[in-house]
């Protein structure tokens, strides 16, 4: 059971005062109504379910689509003093609003960044005339009426005051200020009523009044609640933004019932002590009633380790890993046996050698040099690493020296430096990555859905797709593979749930794919490559299985289910192939690389750990 600093065991786990909510998909937002009811935005089910404080179900609404009541990745909800309920619908950016029984009211908002747009919304608050919105891709918080007009947007991209990166919930006290959950900043942001920035509190860290990723905010009596899930807390301020407290996990397996795990969503019972607190890692969410008072923090903390937001490339049989746990990248050479850690390089953080939820690798063996898609800096950052003495095999992460950048946030630095960059808008905010034989790059650019290419000296080449279910257009691009058989480019499209295949030119040569559980179908596709002999593999999170296509799609075979043994996956996040054909597969939720043939073979795992070895 999760504990709040300074207060007993038995003050929190007090005999029927915890209920859990069990068997959810995925449940992303939460939030309560002034009955006591619980809203939960269950975002693969793409669903709302409403639930009594006992846990029982009492209704649900929404299905998978783009029409009234339907939702593609739901991620906000919020109750408005009238009563409605309104849900961002994040994947079809927009907002719709339903009565309390689920009964569709009205819509609005669509894809764009011009006044009124959309670029996946997340967390909202309303009061009695207004809607707070987290256009978290937009990076702003979009203030409007309750028929969806603009009253006004805070906006910046960057890590200055006012500014955001990714802002993904909004709470309101009640005197009319409002705090901004700001993710990629590892921060709370306050403005007051009317907008104007008041002040910024917390900052990158794993403990305290530190935060690694929030999440969900919420304000109750006086004290701003943020759900922390890389931490494993719920960290607690008063509204000046002073650390009061903390929510931890207990490694008790005897408690009942047993601690939440990356806390993701939250939301406080209005008129009482009671909370809501929910895991999309653990599909469910707990209810508890907590002491009603916080003492004196403490700053020493015992956490699991981060299951999720890995990511995974690299060139041959050197493998790079995103480590959101240590903000770093640890290089891994599988051509040895058994596979060896090779560095560790890097911090959180805005400066060169650190990074910001770093997307995209490339290794270049011969020069020693390593290229990283730096999305939350927006940048490429190119590093120099240095052999150790001791052990040439390994690299002296202090000798790692930065070589040169390309801020691809600056459209000043882009017309200058480096030439012939014309596309727009000029700016984008880079994801995964590849380079081709000959030296070029290509990258998704996730705020606008397209690839963007580049030569060796980051030339911009050309650019092609946007935003839209059009051959040829992007939902939400979020993995790629060259194809060394065709000389093609692989984009895997999770808001299509569709493999699209490029030449270098842009054109588009096939396509294949749809949703679904059935063979040959996806739900949450998260990883693709390539092997030798022109096969595909897709890894898809929610099914957590791996499928090997063959060059035309058609279904070769298919391995993995839900699970913690061999052959198993709990949200799985990447998916990397080797110089010798061997499937590597990030599986996050396990903390661990799986290892396997084409044929799905198990080989061989590894912790994302640095002192672990493999297991065969």
């Amino acid at each position: 059971m999760a504990l709040l600093a300074g207060v007993s065991a038995d003050a929190v786990d007090a005999p029927g005062q915890s209920r859990s909510i069990e068997s959810l998909q995925e449940p992303a937002a939460v939030a309560v109504s002034r009955e006591s009811l619980i809203y939960v935005c269950e975002a693969q089910a793409a669903r709302v379910s409403v639930f009594d404080t006992s846990g029982a179900l009492v209704r649900r609404w929404g299905s998978f689509g783009h029409g009234e009541a339907q939702f593609d990745d739901p991620r906000g909800v919020a109750i408005g003093a009238d009563g409605l309920v309104y849900v961002s619908d994040t994947g079809n950016h927009r907002i719709q609003v339903f009565t309390a029984a689920g009964e569709f009211v009205r819509t609005f908002g669509k894809f764009g960044a011009d006044s009124e747009q959309f670029n996946e919304p997340r967390g909202l608050a309303v009061d009695t005339d207004r809607v707070y919105l987290s256009d978290s891709l937009n990076d702003r918080v979009s203030v409007l009426d309750l028929h969806g007009r603009l009253q006004f947007y805070v906006w910046s991209y960057g890590y200055h005051d006012g500014a955001f990166d990714h802002p993904v919930d909004v709470a309101l006290d009640d005197a009319g200020a409002f705090f901004v959950s700001d993710e990629g900043n590892s921060r709370v942001q306050k403005f007051d009523h009317a907008g104007r920035f008041v002040s910024t509190f917390s900052g990158h860290g794993l403990q305290g009044g530190l935060l690694a990723s929030p999440s969900s905010i919420d304000h109750h009596n006086n004290r701003v609640y943020v759900t922390d899930p890389r931490s494993h807390r719920v960290v607690v301020f008063d509204t000046a933004g002073t650390f009061v407290g903390d929510w931890v996990v207990n490694s008790s397996a005897t408690a009942a019932p047993p601690a939440l795990e990356a806390p993701s969503a939250f939301a406080a019972f209005p008129g009482s002590d009671e909370m809501v607190v929910c895991s999309a890692l653990e599909n469910r969410c707990v209810v508890l009633a907590p002491a009603r008072d916080l003492t004196a923090p403490s700053m020493s903390r015992s956490r699991p380790e981060v299951r999720e937001g890995y990511s995974i490339g690299g060139r041959g049989n050197d493998v790079v890993i995103g480590s959101p746990e240590a903000g770093a990248l640890i290089l891994l050479d599988l051509a040895t046996d058994p596979p060896q850690w090779r560095a560790q390089v890097g911090s959180p953080g805005h400066e060169p050698l650190e990074f910001v939820r770093p997307a995209g690798f490339d290794f270049d063996r011969s020069s020693a040099t390593l290229l990283v898609s730096d999305s939350g800096n927006r940048r490429l950052q190119q590093l120099k690493l240095v052999p150790a003495v001791n052990d040439p095999a390994r690299f002296n992460p202090v000798a790692t020296r930065f070589i040169k950048s390309l801020d691809l946030a600056d459209p000043e630095a882009l017309g200058i430096d480096p030439g012939r960059w014309t596309m727009t808008p000029e700016t984008l905010e880079p994801g995964a990555m590849t380079r081709t034989p000959r030296g070029e790059l290509l990258i998704i650019d996730v705020v606008s859905r397209r690839i963007v290419m580049l030569d060796r000296q980051w030339n911009l080449l050309r650019t092609w797709g946007a935003y839209g279910s059009r051959d040829g257009a992007f939902l939400k691009p979020v993995a790629l593979t060259y194809d060394s058989a065709s000389n093609t480019v692989l984009v895997l499209d999770a808001g299509q749930h569709r493999v699209q295949r490029f030449a270098l030119d842009g054109s588009l040569r096939s396509a294949w794919g749809t949703r679904g559980t059935t063979p040959g179908a996806f739900i949450s596709p998260t990883g693709i490559a390539t092997a030798s002999d022109g096969s595909v593999l897709v890894v898809d999170r929610t099914t957590s299985r791996v499928q090997r296509f063959n060059a035309q799609g058609q279904l070769h075979n298919a391995w993995g289910k839900p699970g913690d043994a061999r052959s198993e996956f709990m949200n799985p996040e990447g998916i990397y192939i080797d110089a010798s054909d061997r499937v590597l597969v990030l599986d996050s939720g396990n903390r661990r690389l799986q290892a396997f043939t084409l044929a799905g073979q198990y080989l061989w795992q590894l912790p994302l750990d640095t002192r672990a070895s493999v297991a065969r």
